[in-house]
């Protein structure tokens, strides 16, 4: 009986860090990076990649070859650091999840791609790792 205070302010404070991340809409907007998105575990190769934001959105060059579109992405800032996710949606190549941290002038972002087959699935982890080029 004691533990359920506890978990009703937990919930609360869960719903006060999301209203917080939510009102801050369009907190990259303006923001381009130039990078590299390369598997994880690999120190060379990969793809030259710019990283865009505008509208609410998360655009990667590098992944348009593929059919990945725009995608609406969340931000929100803490300690400084601007904190951001996105999934992007590709009809022929399926899904990239990115979840990423601005640091002043500095990017990186883990992304995730997952295609669904009936007879395989596929997933790989990806970094992308770039600097500010323009706002």
């Amino acid at each position: 009986m004691a533990m359920a205070p506890m978990r009703v302010l937990f919930v609360c404070f869960g719903c006060l860090w999301l209203s917080v991340a939510s009102a801050q809409e369009g907190l990259l907007d303006g923001a381009s990076f130039a990078g590299v998105l390369r598997e994880v575990q690999k120190t060379s190769g990969g793809d030259a990649d710019r990283l865009l934001f505008r509208n609410g959105r998360l655009f990667s060059e590098a992944c348009r070859q593929y059919g990945f579109e725009e995608a609406s992405y969340r931000a929100f800032r803490d300690n400084g650091l601007v904190h951001f996710e996105a999934t992007s949606i590709s009809p022929a190549h399926g899904t990239m999840t990115w979840k990423g941290i601005r640091d002043g002038n500095r990017i990186e972002a883990s992304v995730v791609w997952t295609k669904e087959r009936w007879y395989w699935d596929t997933r790989r982890e990806y970094l992308f790792t770039g600097h500010h080029i323009g706002q």
